[in-house]
């Protein structure tokens, strides 16, 4: 999903396969050095570097950012459907100003369908959750119709990409993990990285009046600690032709073997961009993403005949803007 447009698009882009090469190397690795990413892909370093120029003047490519496991500083993944009602254009903009606000709010994100809005939020416990989502209605209570609030319990799958987009697999490369304390130099690298996750290591240096050396060795700290999980590009799908959809399941209990069959089945699907289990009226939140309806309608069938009998309610909503996408808003986590 993440539609993010920093950038105006103007028209619709084709892409070719060398195209898609490059984005499945950034996706893989957002930081990976252009020279680096040519001798993968076969090319020249130039051209990559022409390429990526494109992506980013064509609006395909609208930032970098870094994932960050929020779970290592305490907090759980909750997420609340807004459904609203029918807010003037000036009613909803002053919601939206209101919401990127929020430094417990990590996404805000506009569908069109039962519900209006998806927030992505983070909380230490169920009672810090509550007295969260009590602000949020108080401030929304105008506008407010009903919610519906999911907690994320396990990721099923999450690509940058559906597998449809480009045929090879990703290599998941399992390292130990090790243990790391962190200092408020290491949030400050993190801050910066979240959202400008390619920023040179010179860079970052100068911001936080370190050596280059030494925030080149606390970045490789905070990936072995597991505080960094990756680095990806934030895509604009809609301008490569692609639409995504976020279907809401409700399940009936599954069995170990059955949930298992039932990762594998998400993880391997084509046009799975980002799946996973939650506790709720949901059980299930997944995003879609096709270029064509046919496609969608194809998986989604597909789903319901791999669980056949266990589906008791779904709600398909169609994205439509991203108003906030970040993995650590800033000041929201302190040493």
């Amino acid at each position: 999903m993440r539609f993010f447009e920093t950038v105006f698009a103007e028209k619709k882009v084709h892409l070719d396969l060398l195209d898609k090469k490059i984005l499945f190397e950034l996706s893989k690795n957002a930081r990976l050095s252009q020279s680096a990413m040519a001798k993968n892909i076969g090319s020249s370093r130039d051209t990559v570097n022409y390429r990526i120029a494109n992506l980013k003047k064509s609006g395909v490519l609208q930032a970098y950012r870094t994932l960050v496991n929020i779970n290592k500083f305490g907090y759980l993944n909750f997420h609340v459907f807004l459904q609203l009602k029918q807010p003037t254009k000036e009613a909803f903009a002053e919601l939206i100003k209101k919401l990127k606000e929020y430094v417990f709010l990590r996404a805000i994100i506009q569908f069109n369908g039962k519900y209006d809005l998806e927030l992505a939020l983070v909380a230490k416990d169920i009672v810090d959750c509550d007295r969260i989502i009590t602000q949020i209605c108080n401030d929304c209570q105008y506008v407010l119709q009903n919610y519906e609030v999911l907690f994320l319990t396990k990721t099923f799958a999450a690509n940058t990409f559906p597998r449809s987009f480009y045929h090879k697999e990703i290599e998941e490369k399992k390292t130990q993990k090790e243990e790391y304390k962190l200092d408020s130099n290491d949030i400050k690298i993190l801050e910066l990285l979240s959202d400008t996750a390619d920023l040179p290591v010179y860079k970052i240096a100068e911001k936080i009046n370190l050596s280059a050396d030494a925030v080149t060795y606390r970045i490789k700290k905070l990936q072995k600690s597991d505080y960094i999980v990756g680095y990806m590009p934030a895509i604009n799908y809609n301008i490569i032709n692609y639409n995504v959809y976020a279907v809401l399941v409700s399940i009936t209990s599954l069995t170990q073997k059955e949930e298992f069959a039932l990762q594998e089945f998400l993880k391997t699907n084509a046009d799975i961009l980002w799946a996973v289990k939650t506790i709720g009226k949901y059980n299930l939140i997944l995003y879609i993403c096709t270029q064509k309806m046919d496609d969608f309608i194809k998986t989604t069938q597909e789903l319901r005949n791999f669980l056949i009998n266990k589906i008791k309610d779904y709600e398909t909503l169609i994205n439509f803007e991203e108003y906030k996408y970040t993995y650590l808003p800033k000041g929201l986590v302190k040493t």
